[in-house]
């Protein structure tokens, strides 16, 4: 279902359809699949299917966390997981912002272990992820600078 699901998300049947790629999605969650599960959080937070929900993205992407770490596997999925997560905890999108939590995130080591297994295209995971940090950083000087 997972696999369907990306193949109606990048229109591999001509045309893209969103709400089938989250109903595919949606039916992997079910039986546990933690990349269907950032998926449907993506699609959640981009508002491709529905209205944007940042909340529930949110939700879907720590769920997608603790299916992978539970069942320890989907390691080459992990920094786009973590990647996401930070992403909310900085821009407090579906919680509240925490620089901290967002800065010291497991993103970064999945995104080392990535370049070492030569994940497919992770450089530009890697290149995300510490565009992400270095903003984080700087705010969290800015931060201090102004206590």
């Amino acid at each position: 279902m997972c696999n369907l699901g990306y193949i109606y998300e990048y229109g591999r049947t001509g045309q893209r359809d969103y709400k089938k790629a989250f109903y595919c999605f949606k039916m992997a969650v079910d039986k546990d699949n933690a990349e269907a599960c950032y998926k449907v959080g993506d699609i959640c937070f981009y508002g491709d299917a529905f209205k944007k929900d940042y909340d529930l993205a949110f939700t879907y992407y720590q769920k997608a966390a603790e299916i992978a770490d539970e069942l320890d596997k989907d390691e080459d999925i992990k920094s786009d997981i973590y990647y996401r997560l930070a992403l909310c905890w900085y821009k407090a999108y579906g919680t509240d912002e925490d620089l901290l939590v967002a800065f010291i995130n497991e993103a970064e080591f999945y995104s080392y272990c990535d370049r070492f297994a030569d994940k497919f295209r992770w450089q530009s995971v890697a290149k995300r992820i510490e565009s992400l940090r270095t903003e984080i950083l700087q705010s969290l000087d800015e931060e201090l600078k102004n206590k």
